[in-house]
């Protein structure tokens, strides 16, 4: 008998899954924070370098918010077998976001006071992309 819809302990295995993706993002920036030695900024929160930045990264959101609403025009006219997937959701979220690493660490090291933050910057964004590309190429560690 087949059964549909998720299996019992899916939810404790996502949970899992999260917590460790977070220390290991928490862990490694702690490690590069340190070894740069970089101030720790505030959780959650977005620091400027300067205002041209601020103005860039409202651009960028504003792109990727535009960006979306254009993927789901343009696919929802399409069959689900033949929908783009560059304009899907979840591409380009992780495109803005890695775009707006890139500027961040590109402003961090013109105008920064300290300038092995933007080291810190792409380290951090290149083992998050090293992590996200592990968990797509063995089905989440193996836990979904």
């Amino acid at each position: 008998m087949y059964n549909y819809g998720l299996e019992a302990d899916f939810w404790w295995r996502l949970l899992l899954l999260i917590v460790i993706f977070s220390l290991l993002l928490f862990a490694f920036g702690t490690v590069a924070r340190k070894w740069w030695r970089v101030k720790r900024g505030k959780i959650l929160t977005n620091t400027y370098v300067n205002e041209r930045h601020k103005k860039i990264d409202w651009f960028l959101r504003s792109l990727s918010i535009f960006s979306i609403l254009a993927g789901f025009a343009i696919n929802s006219t399409r069959p689900p077998s033949e929908w783009y997937w560059f304009l899907q959701p979840w591409f380009i979220g992780l495109f803005f976001l890695f775009i707006g690493e890139i500027v961040r660490a590109f402003m961090q090291y013109k105008y920064a006071e300290n300038h092995n933050a933007y080291k810190v910057t792409i380290s951090n964004t290149v083992f998050a992309i090293i992590l996200y590309v592990t968990l797509a190429t063995t089905n989440f560690w193996g836990l979904m």
